[in-house]
């Protein structure tokens, strides 16, 4: 695209380059983070190691790939060039950001076409993935010369699909130079030299039919409950010489997604377990330990000392690399000050700020707090003491559990439990002599006036038994729990 001020190379020109003497900024980046000198996840460590090995393969024609700085450098400096942030100052790339534009333009495949068709991106909430993206669109029905471009912006429903799409149209408006080249409306932005267009679609009216994808940009991959959007758009790339599917997202909660189907793919992509030379992935998040990822963990588990701890400032640049840019310590400091006094709001958190997958949205009780409360007590205190127990028999291969509360006369709450998964040929027995057993703990609050319970009883052989029984059937020892009243 040419214009009366400004004018970007055009593809003829962007000859990969050679022998240069000092890396690019791309390279720069990755070398940087390989040397420690920027904070990153261990999934950026790899993305980046993945980089430095490519180019190594590359200059021994191993591996059929071109590095073209040109070719990046096109793409980047079109942010700069062209785009306005909402201040009218100037898009300039964040490092982070340079790198993964400059990997998505800058390889090329055996064919000399752009080597990477399908993008993967995760990072935190606030990273700027949203207008990047956005303008990565806007880029590709201007400068990628591609004729007949059919660029979508696509997610679950049309709103969410609009808030990319009112970024780009935003940045078009505060552009002269794309003003001049661009029929800016409210639902297409549209590129009349090229036939070229961006717009907004959703899963809503089954839209997605029929489509000819150049580009289409997947917002908030980690809410499709279905992989329908992506697979259908993905379908839509195959008459096309150089498509491009980019997804962005939050970190989720669900692993049954076609978000946590694509983390893992990417995943095993970085750590070298499978091949595939068109995927180009970005997980950013917290590391696990050696140790807890021996055991088969993938997230970092909440009271081992070695794991990333989201608490910790230090680690905080690796799921947020645009970090004191788009984001500033502060607003994270008042995220994890309302998850430590909140437990409901820590897996939202965690989750949104820390790239950490949960398996549910919200959780009762702060693991650590729960752990914190661990203490022998006698059995003796227990004589007389209201007791509440209850009984969860899982299914298949769930976990059943039994578990009793008695409350002290300090108000604490000292808890026992047994549990079994449904695979056990046994499930303990305890005997609860002369007295029925609640369906659920309840407090003498709540408690219903028809159940029966051992509140008010004195110290007789039911109490005694409950007691004794927690270490009879098997002869394990009972690891107790102390809950404030309040907290309970």
């Amino acid at each position: 695209m040419a214009t009366t001020k400004t004018a970007i190379p055009s593809k003829a020109t962007r000859r990969p380059s050679r022998g240069a003497r000092r890396p690019d900024p791309v390279t720069a980046y990755v070398e940087a983070v390989r040397d420690g000198k920027i904070v990153a996840g261990r999934y950026v460590r790899l993305a980046c190691l993945r980089h430095l090995r490519d180019l190594e393969e590359s200059a021994r024609g191993v591996n059929g790939l071109t590095w073209s700085w040109p070719h990046a450098k096109h793409a980047i400096e079109f942010f700069p060039t062209f785009l306005r942030l909402g201040d009218g100052t100037p898009f300039e790339l964040h490092p982070f950001q340079v790198f993964k534009t400059g990997c998505i333009f800058g390889w090329l495949g055996p064919d000399g076409r752009r080597r990477f068709r399908r993008v993967y991106d995760e990072e935190a909430k606030g990273q700027g993935k949203t207008p990047w993206l956005a303008g990565l669109l806007l880029y590709s029905i201007t400068c990628d010369e591609q004729l007949d471009a059919e660029c979508y912006v696509a997610a679950v429903t049309r709103e969410q699909a609009r808030l990319m799409f009112e970024d780009a149209r935003k940045m078009a408006l505060a552009s002269p130079d794309l003003q001049r080249v661009l029929i800016i409306g409210q639902n297409a932005i549209t590129h009349p030299e090229s036939k070229s267009f961006v717009k907004p679609i959703s899963s809503e009216g089954r839209s997605l039919d029929g489509k000819r994808v150049q580009v289409a940009a997947i917002d908030e991959v980690h809410e499709h409950r279905t992989s329908f959007v992506v697979d259908k758009l993905a379908a839509g790339r195959k008459h096309r010489k150089e498509p491009l599917i980019v997804e962005i997202t939050n970190s989720g909660s669900d692993r049954q997604t076609i978000c946590w189907r694509h983390h893992e793919y990417v995943a095993r992509i970085l750590e070298g377990a499978v091949r595939d030379d068109e995927w180009f992935g970005i997980i950013c998040g917290l590391d696990v330990c050696e140790e807890c990822r021996a055991a088969g963990k993938d997230m970092p588990q909440e009271g081992c000392p070695r794991c990333d701890n989201w608490r910790d400032e230090r680690v905080w640049p690796k799921a947020n690399p645009l970090l004191g840019t788009t984001v500033q310590p502060s607003y994270l400091r008042a995220q994890v000050r309302e998850a430590i006094n909140m437990p409901a709001q820590a897996n939202i958190v965690k989750r949104l700020n820390f790239c950490i997958w949960t398996q549910t949205h919200s959780k009762w009780l702060d693991v650590g707090q729960w752990i914190a409360c661990a203490d022998e007590l006698p059995a003796a205190e227990l004589e007389g003491r209201p007791c509440y127990a209850g009984l969860d028999l899982g299914q298949a291969e769930d976990l059943s559990a039994f578990v009793r509360a008695w409350i002290l006369e300090d108000g604490r709450i000292a808890l026992a439990g047994r549990y079994r998964r449904r695979r056990s040929r046994s499930i303990p027995t305890v005997r609860i002599s002369n007295g029925a057993m609640p369906g659920s703990c309840q407090s003498p609050a709540n408690r219903r006036p028809t159940t029966t319970s051992w509140s008010g009883r004195s110290a007789s052989s039911a109490s005694r038994a409950a007691c004794s029984s927690s270490r009879t059937t098997d002869g394990s020892p009972v690891t107790w729990r102390f809950i404030s009243r309040t907290s309970a």
